[in-house]
Parts: C-alpha cells; structure tokens; sequence
C-alpha cells in the first residue's frame, strides 16, 4: 500500500511517499517480536535503538508502521490533490495536529 507523508511543521503538504509492508500493534507485541525489530531498527536506521512508548497506558505512539521505498519529495505538494476514498473529497489542510490517516484512491487524485 503507498504512504503519503506531511511532516509536523508543514501539515498542508506531502513531503514523503513510500511503500506500507507491514504493521505492529506495539502494546500486543511478544518479547521475540520487539528483540526482532530492535535488532532491525539498530542495523538499518541508526540512532533508533529501541522501539519507545510501550506503556499500556500511556496512549501514544502505539501503532509501529513498516514503510520501504521512502523518498522525499524534491517538490513537496498539497494534501488537497488527494482524493479520499470515504467520499470522493480532497484532504483538507485544515489539519492542526500530526497523526490520522485516510484511504487515498490513487486513480482520483492529482498526483
């Protein structure tokens, strides 16, 4: 599945795509799951050595999301050539916080 990714500072505009290969609940993780992904964090993306925000309560951070392929964009782009699947409607750039998703139809949107 592609990725489209805004950066925290500028939410109006995609700076990233990539490819989505896998996904990790990180609160229902095994011991095995996290030694693996932490020795992978450590051999490919150095200065990550550990998987963070464990805590069962702590409410944050919770998904781990497995991306390949990642590029910045040379030319960053507006969220509002993404057309969303759920109605058909650009992402809108209102946005004033980081995090959340939608389904993007790829075929729609002007990219």
């Amino acid at each position: 599945m592609k990725v489209f990714i805004s950066i925290t500072e500028d939410l109006k505009k995609i700076y990233y795509e990539g490819k989505i290969v896998g996904w990790n609940y990180k609160r229902g993780m095994t011991k095995e799951d996290k030694e693996q992904i932490e020795k992978t964090l450590k051999k490919f993306q150095k200065g990550e050595n550990e998987l963070y925000d464990l805590s069962p309560t702590s409410g944050f951070s919770v998904n781990l999301i497995h991306i390949i392929n990642l590029r910045k964009l040379d030319l960053p782009y507006s969220v509002t050539k993404l057309i969303k699947i759920s109605d058909s409607e650009p992402l809108s750039e209102n946005r004033t916080r980081a995090g959340g998703w939608a389904y993007i139809d790829t075929k729609k949107s002007k990219i």
